[in-house]
Order: structure tokens, then C-alpha cells, then sequence
């Protein structure tokens, strides 16, 4: 199902380079799973939880898993440059994006001294892409491109790298 997107450029192309920048921003709709632990404390006169005094200064850790369906609004931008010489362009691009305007807060899956109206907030990373790249012109018709792109976040646990192949037809 298609959600509203927007997506704005500009920048400057010579004989020899190209530099721009570029924004875009939108909506969806997905689906989240989730697992965690989350670490609580009780103290006395830090809560408007209507619990007995045996419970003040109490302590200790929450495991949970869960799925949830949620709207989400992600932001991003970046930049451009290419070089060119002769019949080959060698290109880079780097992109900063936020998955989400905010912390998203979704709904606690475990019940917590009687109660489950409680909310987690789920920190969503900033996403860093690089991509960089070579490129051909071949009879004024066709470009071949093979391009390298690394994602990289001060939250992810792991960075992924990968490799694009493109024929393109110019019309």
C-alpha cells in the first residue's frame, strides 16, 4: 500500500563534477517485534502507584517479547558528488536518516504488579549509509555501474556491506 513521501534535490553539474544535496521524509505503516529486559525500581515518593508500603524500595528485572502494528514517520538527508573523467563517473553519497520523529512508545507486554498500562520507549537509531561507486557511459546508450554501500549506526549491532551491479538504458 503506498504512504505520502517526499523527496526534494538540487545541486550543481559542470563537465567535469556534479555536487548536490537532498531531503525526503514520509509515512508508513509496519509491523515491530521487540524483546528486551527492562530494569525498574520503587522508591518511596517517586511513583503515583497506588501500591502497599512492603513494596517501597523494591528492585529488579522484567523480561519481555512482544509484536506490535504502528504508523511510523522517518526523516533523512544527504549528499552528493561525482567526478568525471573521460568516460567514467566515480561517485559518492552519504546519507544520514532517523526511522522515526520520536521514540516510539509501545505498549509494555507483561503485567507489573497488576497492571499493564505501562509503555516502553524504544530508541530508534540513526541509520548512516555511504555508498560509493563507478560508472560508465558506452555508446552514449548504456552505463554500467557497481557500487558499494556500508550501513553504519552508533546503536547497531552489526554493519552491513553491499554490492550493486546496474545496466541502465539512456533514453
Amino acid at each position: 500500500m503506498p504512504y505520502p513521501y517526499v523527496f526534494a534535490i538540487g545541486g550543481i553539474n559542470t563537465k567535469h563534477f556534479e555536487f548536490g544535496f537532498n531531503a525526503h521524509m514520509g509515512v508508513g505503516y509496519g509491523e515491530v517485534n521487540y524483546a528486551g529486559t527492562a530494569h525498574w525500581k520503587k522508591e518511596r515518593g517517586l511513583s503515583n502507584w497506588d501500591i502497599y508500603d512492603d513494596f517501597d524500595n523494591e528492585a529488579g528485572d522484567t523480561t519481555f517479547a512482544a509484536k506490535d502494528d504502528f504508523f511510523h514517520f522517518y526523516i533523512g538527508a544527504g549528499f552528493f558528488t561525482s567526478v568525471y573523467v573521460f568516460d567514467f563517473a566515480l561517485s559518492y553519497s552519504g546519507t544520514i536518516v532517523e526511522p522515526e520523529f520520536y521514540n516510539d512508545q509501545l505498549p509494555a507486554p507483561y503485567t507489573f504488579h497488576g497492571s499493564n498500562e505501562y509503555t516502553i520507549d524504544i530508541p530508534f537509531p540513526y541509520l548512516y549509509m555511504h555508498n560509493v561507486g563507478i560508472s560508465r557511459i558506452i555508446q552514449d546508450k548504456y552505463q554500467i555501474e557497481i557500487c558499494i554501500l556500508h550501513i553504519s549506526g552508533h546503536q547497531l549491532k552489526k554493519e552491513p556491506w553491499a554490492m550493486d551491479m546496474k545496466l541502465s538504458y539512456i533514453f
